[in-house]
């Protein structure tokens, strides 16, 4: 069976992928350099593989190589390539895969893109998305043409496919890539790659609850806390290690507990509050009831006043109508006080 070295083996799965092609185009599709593409096909002008295109090339540069496109010299030949790559990635593919994170240009720029929007550096536009999707999928699709075992590559992948589903808030999609992600790490005992999954997947859930926990409190809105604990209380125990199950657990029956009192110190200060208000009304009415019982006095001193005012006129014009009587009539007995008659 022929045995191939990594460039080689690149550079004819790329080939078989057309009919025809140049130097160039085969090594931006591998990301190989121009001049170790142009040692294998050479190598397979050598082997009667490939031939030169007779067809005439309507354009030339005007700087750098000319381009010069290659065909198989014949279908025969480009099936029994065929079947010696096929019979080749078979017999890799029985072996572990390569356990190194995937150096594709697709891969790299999907990662650096994802890593800008989750520290902020880049919005997360409707077209950075699509950006990202698309070098995802390239990122897949060069995985699978390039690697023998694309296995723990689409590993890799799986992880930036949930990091951007987190970052779009897709949750629940987010946490199926990565279960998938995992259980290829586990397979191949991949304990440091494992550990990241566990450590993003926990960052991803707590630290929205904790923002959320912060502003709560800074708002003193302390009994509120309990519904935010609840969201983050029931994690998938595939995804954390036993002995942090322990630790999570505590931390968040005393959040619960913390909670739990204030929503009690919350219903007795409401209940306070009730009572209070209660007071303020009865306080209320008391004035209302001085009020109006103070009005009445001032109108019963206003009548007292006028009443003595009254009597007092009706003694002086006595007074005076009994003198004019005297005077006139002779009859001292009018210039007796009324209230000497009165009392007579």
């Amino acid at each position: 069976m022929a045995q191939f070295g990594e460039v080689s083996l690149k550079v004819k799965r790329a080939i078989l992928l057309d009919d025809k092609f140049t130097v160039a185009q085969i090594a931006d599709l591998t990301g190989l350099k121009y001049e170790s593409v142009e040692t294998v096909i050479r190598r397979l002008l050598k082997e009667g593989i490939l031939i030169k295109a007779e067809k005439a090339i309507p354009f030339q540069p005007k700087k750098g190589r000319p381009r010069q496109y290659y065909i198989f010299a014949s279908e025969e030949t480009k099936q029994k390539l065929k079947k010696e790559v096929e019979a080749f990635l078979l017999e890799e593919a029985l072996v572990h895969p390569k356990r190194e994170v995937p150096k594709n240009p697709h891969f790299v720029h999907a990662n650096s893109l994802i890593q800008a929007a989750e520290k902020g550096e880049r919005e997360l536009t409707d077209e950075l998305i699509k950006e990202i999707h698309i070098n995802l999928k390239l990122a897949r699709e060069y995985e699978e043409m390039i690697t023998p075992n694309p296995e723990i590559a689409f590993a890799y992948i799986d992880f930036l496919q949930a990091r951007l589903k987190y970052l779009k808030e897709e949750y629940e999609e987010g946490e199926k890539f990565l279960k998938s992600a995992k259980e290829v790490f586990k397979k191949y005992n991949m304990t440091k790659e494992e550990k990241e999954i566990e450590e993003f997947y926990r960052a991803s859930i707590l630290n929205p609850v904790l923002y959320e926990i912060e502003k709560t409190v800074e708002k003193r809105k302390y009994e509120q806390v309990l519904f935010k604990i609840e969201k983050v209380s029931s994690f998938a125990e595939e995804l954390i290690n036993p002995s942090e199950q322990k630790h999570l657990a505590k931390f968040f029956n005393i959040v619960k507990n913390l909670s739990h009192s204030a929503q009690t110190l919350k219903a007795r200060n409401e209940k306070l509050e009730a009572q209070n208000r209660w007071l303020q009304s009865q306080n209320f009415l008391l004035s209302i009831e001085q009020q109006i019982a103070g009005e009445a006095n001032q109108i019963l001193r206003q009548e007292t006043q006028i009443s003595s005012f009254a009597i007092t006129s009706a003694f002086v014009l006595g007074i005076f109508v009994g003198a004019k009587r005297a005077f006139t009539f002779g009859d001292k007995s009018s210039l007796i006080m009324p209230s000497e008659k009165i009392f007579k």
